[in-house]
């Protein structure tokens, strides 16, 4: 009976962390698919990026960019570490360590802006106290996040930082040849105040022209 009971908890427990895994590959793709469809518009990448289907409305060059390139990567990084479940495991772990740093930075950036762009929406319990115990929680778990880390996790650090050097270089290139990397933030903001849609914590001086 206990057995039973627990083969079927077991079962339980593996079809969340399946959905889960689905839900989280398919927001990371739309997300991506999205991103490379912002940058086409906005010039940053090739144009061709920002096309969208005439009946359905969707980025589908971006979205066919998108599934071609972690195809490639998955297969290539299965490749190079022997298996499909060890190149999970690392992509895993520098998917954890990217979001609870970009959290952490978020939690110190957000009192910060509020305070000095926005102060006028500045709330003490959602600007500070909230961020503040987010901090607390993500520090000790990004610490803990990478203590013991085996192969091929552990390489997943170094790989991090290649990526976050090679993200500053194109940042770099792109103020070089002046491009704005802001213009697609301030079209969806104009976007939403045309459509009257509420925008909070916007700066004092409002949009840039």
């Amino acid at each position: 009976m206990a057995g039973g009971i627990g083969d079927l908890f077991a079962l339980l427990v593996s079809l969340a962390i399946l959905n889960s895994v689905i839900g989280g590959t398919q927001s990371s793709f739309n997300a991506s698919s999205r991103l490379l469809y912002a940058f086409g518009r906005s010039g940053i990448l090739p144009s061709r990026l920002g096309n969208i289907a005439d009946k359905r409305r969707t980025p589908y060059v971006a979205a066919i960019a998108t599934a071609t390139v972690t195809i490639v990567i998955s297969l290539v990084a299965a490749a190079v570490f022997k298996g499909p479940f060890e190149a999970f495991v690392f992509f895993l772990t520098m998917l954890t360590i990217s979001f609870v740093t970009l959290y952490a930075i978020l939690c110190v950036a957000c009192p910060i802006y509020y305070w000095r762009r926005a102060r006028a929406d500045f709330n003490v319990l959602l600007h500070l106290v909230f961020p503040i115990i987010g901090l607390l929680v993500l520090v000790p778990t990004l610490y803990y996040s990478v203590q013991g880390l085996e192969f091929p996790a552990n390489i997943a650090i170094p790989a991090l930082l290649v990526w976050v050097l090679i993200g500053v270089g194109v940042l770099i290139w792109l103020k070089a040849r002046k491009v704005d990397i802001s213009s697609e933030q301030q079209r969806w903001l104009r976007e939403e105040e045309s459509a009257e849609v509420p925008v909070r914590g916007m700066p004092a001086s409002g949009l840039p022209g």
